[in-house]
């Protein structure tokens, strides 16, 4: 009995270690640093990333290419591969600024709400500032963090509820200004998320005092 127990305790170590993952002293799995759903479901990442892939394989005009690459972008941060994150989002990035440019001339009246813009702005932005974290660059984290909360004003975001990953990153290894950061990108979702404005309240409370907000789900949206 004691060797059956001991062989699943070292399958149990051994899984944590391949996806990333901790135990704290509870014992319960808490999701690995990049705050994949997928790792928590306890299933392969690198498969969303194959069928994210595949789509942006298969094609589509620039406005649905730069929405696919950055949910690719996603996909690969999820999977571990930051080279594929950072390649993806940064041409999802540019292709959204083309399209923009395009709708300034237009004189469109809002150039970065436009189609799939805020969504590559929400996505591309939250993937390289969680890279931007990894690589220990707080202050290029937090202008990432700012940038993909100007998407939320726009109607595509309206149901689309905050990911506070990155924010916990800064709390946790940031200074006050990056807490003044995640304070204004709060601040700046608050207008438009109307499906929970007392969480956002409390977690306004809660970064002003000094503390670090319990996030919960929050921490695996997109």
């Amino acid at each position: 009995m004691k060797s059956v127990i001991g062989l699943l305790i070292l399958v149990t170590c051994l899984q944590c270690a391949l996806w990333g993952q901790s135990r704290d002293s509870s014992g319960i799995v808490r999701p690995n640093p990049t705050y994949s759903p997928a790792v928590q479901a306890g299933q392969d990442p690198r498969e969303y990333l194959a069928k994210a892939e595949a789509r942006v394989a298969a094609g589509g005009d620039a406005e649905s290419s730069a929405g696919l690459l950055a949910r690719a972008a996603k996909a690969a941060l999820e999977a571990g591969e930051n080279d594929k994150a950072k390649d993806y989002a940064q041409k999802a990035l540019q292709i959204a600024d083309d399209v923009a440019a395009k709708q300034t001339k237009r004189n469109w009246p809002t150039p970065r709400g436009y189609g799939a813009v805020p969504i590559v702005d929400l996505y591309a932005n939250f993937v390289l500032g969680r890279l931007a974290i990894l690589q220990g660059d707080i202050r290029s984290a937090e202008r990432y963090l700012l940038a993909s909360g100007q998407a939320a004003r726009y109607p595509q975001l309206r149901t689309v509820p905050p990911n506070m990953s990155l924010a916990l990153e800064l709390l946790r290894r940031g200074d006050n200004q990056s807490r003044e950061a995640v304070q204004e990108f709060i601040q700046g979702w608050r207008p438009f998320w109307n499906y929970s404005p007392n969480k956002l309240d409390k977690w306004l409370l809660d970064v002003s005092a000094g503390r670090t907000p319990d996030f919960g789900d929050y921490l695996l949206q997109l």
